[in-house]
C-alpha cells in the first residue's frame, strides 16, 4: 500500500506542475488572471517617446483584457509635469532604475521595457488564479470620486494581502515634456486611500471583501474628470506577485459631446493616416474617409492641430457648444519635385547610407531616421538621396529635431564608387563631397524645417546629407522635400449636378492626363504651364462636355451637368461678364434680372448682389487673380471666370 500511495503523490505532484506551467488551472484556481501592467515613463525621456507607441500597437489586440496603470516619473531631467510624490513609492517598492520600465504582475520586471512583446503578453493571458476583482467607481459634480472594490476569493488566502486603488485620467495633454509627446493615456493620478496600500484579513471562499474609498480630484493633476478610470490589483507584499487585478471606466454626470472632423487637402482629397490633435482629449488617426471623431467632449473652445506626412500642417480653434460640433479642416499638399519621409524607420530603398567609425544611421521607430555619433574621430556618416534630375532650379527642405550636442548637418553633391565585398556583395564609398550648406540642429525637442536654394546645375548629380557630430551628439530626420522654384498652376474642374451637388463617376481629361474627380467635386491638374488645351469631360462613360481651356493664372472651371431631364432652352442662363481680362470693372450682360456672386479661389464670396442686364460690378477694391462669378435667376445658374489685372 505504501507503494501505491507513493505513486498517487508522484503523479498529483506531477499533474499540478503541468498545470502550472500550461497555463491550465490548478485545483481551487479558475479564475483567469487579468494581467497587470505597471508602466514608468516620463514625458522627459526621450526612450520612452520611441517606445510607447510601439508598446500601444503591442497592446492593441487585446483590449479589455489586461490592466495598466502609468506612473509619471522625476526624471530625466526635471521629469515630467504629472510626477507626484506616492507615485515614487511604487517605483522604490519594484527599485526601478530606468524609464521607460515595465513590471508585468509585479513579480516579473522586465529587464528593459522594450523586451515587452505579444508573445509574452499571450503567456500572462495563459494564467489562472484564485479571486475576481469587481468595482464600481462614479464621480460626482465636484470631482469627488468614490470607489468600491469587491474582492471575491473561490480559495483560501492568509492575511497580509495588500490592495492598491489607482484612480487615472484616460488622456492628458498638459504634461508635455521634452521628448516630442503630445498625449499620454492612463495616467496616474491618485491612490486609494494611499500608496500603501489596505492589507487585508485572513479570505475565506466565497466571502465576498468590500472596500470602499474617496478621492478629490482637484488635489490631483486632473485635466478633465469625464474620463478617469479606477485600477485595483491585490498583491503579495513577500513575493511581489499580483494575485488578481481588474480596471473600470468610472461614470460621471457631465455632459459632453462628440467633436467631429473632415480633414481634406487643398484639392478636397481625404487625408488618411495623418493625425488630429485636439487640447485635453489627445490625438488620432485620421482614417480612410479623412474623418476623426472625438469623444467625451466639453461644452467650450479648444485648439486642435491636423497634420499628415508630405503636407504642411495647420493649427486653430473649435467652440464645441450645446451639442456636438462637426467641421471640415483643410491641410495643403505643398507642389513638390521630390519627397520622402521616413514612416518605414528605414533607410528607403533607393537611398543609400555610408557608416564609418561606428556611426549609427537607423529608424527611431516613430517615423524618423536617426543621426548618432558614439565615437571621436574624423569619419562622417552619408545619407545618399536616389539620382533627382533637377532641371530647374528648386528649394532643398528637410525637417530635423530632437537633438542633442548641437549636430551639423551639410547638405552637398557627393561623388561615390563602388566596393565589392569579401562575401561578393558590394557597397559604394564617397570620393567626394561638394557642400552647398550647413545647418546645426538646434531643436532640444520638437522639429524645425531647414531650407536653401539648389541650383538648376545640379542636374542628376547625387545629393547627400554629411553629419560630422561632433561626439556624442544625435538627431533626428524626420522629412526631405524638394519644390520648385516656379512650379506650374494648378487647374481645377469642379463638375456638379443642376442642384450643385458633386457629381460622382465623372473624370477629366486634361493634356492627355485623366483624373477622377473626388467626393467634393473636384478634379485638380497641377504644375500647368499657361495656354490653350482641349479638355473633355466624362460621366458614366459619356461625354458631357469638351472644349478649349485657356489657362493665365490658377483657376477652376465648373462644369454643371443636368442629370434629370434636358432643361428647356428658354430657361437657359446665357450670362457673359465683358471685358475679361479686366482692370476691376466689367459688364454683365445676356441676362434679364438675378443674383450674381463673386468668389475666390478658396470659395469665399467677396460679392453678392442683385443684378440687371448691362449692370456695371465694380471689383477695382479686389487684388489681382482669378474669380469665380455665379449668376442665377431662379431657374438656374451660370458660372463663369474672370481675371483681374492692373
Amino acid at each position: 500500500m505504501k507503494k501505491f500511495y507513493k505513486t498517487t503523490n508522484l503523479i498529483l505532484v506531477m499533474v499540478l506542475t503541468l498545470f502550472l506551467l500550461t497555463g491550465i488551472p490548478t485545483v481551487g484556481q479558475t479564475k483567469p488572471k487579468v494581467p497587470c501592467l505597471e508602466h514608468f515613463t516620463a514625458s522627459t525621456c526621450p526612450p520612452c517617446s520611441a517606445f510607447n507607441p510601439v508598446f500601444a500597437g503591442y497592446l492593441s489586440g487585446f483590449a479589455g483584457k489586461y490592466t495598466i496603470i502609468r506612473y509619471q516619473m522625476y526624471w530625466p531631467g526635471t521629469g515630467d509635469p504629472y510626477y507626484f510624490a506616492e507615485s515614487r513609492k511604487r517605483r522604490d517598492y519594484y527599485t526601478v532604475t530606468g524609464v521607460p520600465g515595465l513590471i508585468c504582475n509585479g513579480a516579473k520586471q522586465l529587464p528593459y521595457a522594450q523586451s515587452f512583446s505579444v508573445a509574452r503578453m499571450e503567456e500572462l493571458l495563459t494564467l489562472y488564479t484564485g479571486m475576481e476583482i469587481g468595482i464600481t467607481a462614479s464621480v460626482n459634480a465636484d470631482k469627488i470620486v468614490t470607489a468600491t472594490i469587491t474582492i471575491t476569493p473561490e480559495i483560501g488566502y492568509e492575511a497580509g494581502l495588500v490592495t492598491q486603488i489607482v484612480v487615472m485620467e484616460g488622456v492628458t495633454t498638459q504634461n508635455v515634456g521634452t521628448n516630442g509627446e503630445v498625449a499620454f493615456d492612463h495616467v496616474a493620478m491618485g491612490f486609494m486611500p494611499n500608496a500603501n496600500g489596505t492589507v487585508l484579513a485572513e479570505l475565506v471562499p466565497g466571502q465576498p471583501v468590500t472596500l470602499t474609498y474617496t478621492l478629490d480630484m482637484k488635489t490631483t493633476h486632473n485635466e478633465t474628470a469625464n474620463d478617469l478610470i479606477v485600477a485595483a490589483f491585490v498583491q503579495n507584499n513577500t513575493t511581489k506577485e499580483v494575485v488578481q487585478s481588474k480596471m473600470e471606466n468610472v461614470t460621471h454626470p457631465f455632459v459632453d459631446y462628440q467633436a467631429n472632423f473632415e480633414v481634406f487637402d487643398n484639392d478636397y482629397n481625404p487625408v488618411p493616416g495623418g493625425k488630429v490633435f485636439l487640447t485635453y482629449y489627445g490625438e488620432k488617426i485620421i482614417d480612410q474617409n479623412g474623418a476623426v471623431q472625438f469623444n467625451g467632449v466639453f461644452p467650450g473652445t479648444f485648439v486642435y492641430r491636423a497634420d499628415a506626412s508630405g503636407y504642411y500642417g495647420t493649427e486653430g480653434e473649435i467652440t464645441v457648444g450645446n451639442g456636438p460640433y462637426k467641421g471640415e479642416v483643410l491641410i495643403e499638399k505643398p507642389d513638390l519635385f521630390f519627397y520622402q519621409d521616413f514612416n518605414n524607420n528605414a533607410v528607403p530603398e533607393g537611398w543609400s547610407a555610408v557608416k564609418t567609425n561606428g556611426f549609427y544611421l537607423e529608424g527611431s521607430g516613430t517615423g524618423t531616421l536617426v543621426f548618432y555619433k558614439p565615437n571621436d574621430g574624423d569619419d562622417e556618416s552619408y545619407l545618399i538621396l536616389p539620382p533627382v534630375n533637377m532641371n530647374q532650379s528648386g528649394i532643398f527642405s528637410f525637417r530635423a529635431g530632437n537633438q542633442a550636442g548641437n549636430p551639423v548637418a551639410k547638405i552637398g553633391i557627393v561623388t561615390t564608387e563602388p566596393v565589392p565585398g569579401t562575401d561578393g556583395t558590394s557597397g559604394i564609398q564617397v570620393t567626394g563631397f561638394t557642400e552647398l550648406y550647413s545647418a546645426t540642429i538646434n531643436m532640444m525637442t520638437g522639429f524645425r524645417v531647414f531650407g536653401f536654394p539648389i541650383p538648376e546645375t545640379v542636374g542628376n548629380q547625387l545629393l547627400a546629407i554629411k553629419y560630422l557630430g561632433p561626439t556624442l551628439s544625435y538627431f533626428e530626420l524626420d522629412q526631405i522635400a524638394i519644390l520648385e522654384d516656379n512650379p506650374g498652376m494648378k487647374v481645377q474642374f469642379l463638375v456638379t449636378d443642376q442642384d450643385d451637388k458633386p457629381l460622382a463617376n465623372t473624370v477629366v481629361t486634361l493634356q492627355g492626363k485623366t483624373i477622377a474627380n473626388n467626393t467634393h467635386g473636384y478634379a485638380s491638374f497641377r504644375d500647368t504651364d499657361p495656354g490653350s488645351y482641349t479638355y473633355i469631360v466624362t460621366y458614366k462613360n459619356e461625354q458631357i462636355e469638351t472644349g478649349i481651356l485657356t489657362v493665365e493664372g490658377e483657376m477652376v472651371k465648373h462644369i454643371r451637368h443636368n442629370t434629370s431631364s434636358v432643361e428647356d432652352p428658354a430657361k437657359i442662363v446665357t450670362f457673359t461678364a465683358f471685358p475679361n481680362p479686366t482692370n476691376g470693372k466689367f459688364v454683365v450682360s445676356g441676362i434679364t434680372s438675378g443674383t450674381l456672386t463673386v468668389m475666390n479661389l478658396n470659395g469665399q464670396t467677396v460679392l453678392n448682389r442683385p443684378v440687371v442686364n448691362g449692370n456695371t460690378i465694380d471689383l477695382t477694391g479686389l487684388a489681382e487673380g482669378t474669380f469665380l462669378i455665379r449668376f442665377t435667376d431662379g431657374n438656374s445658374s451660370k458660372y463663369q471666370k474672370i481675371l483681374i489685372r492692373k
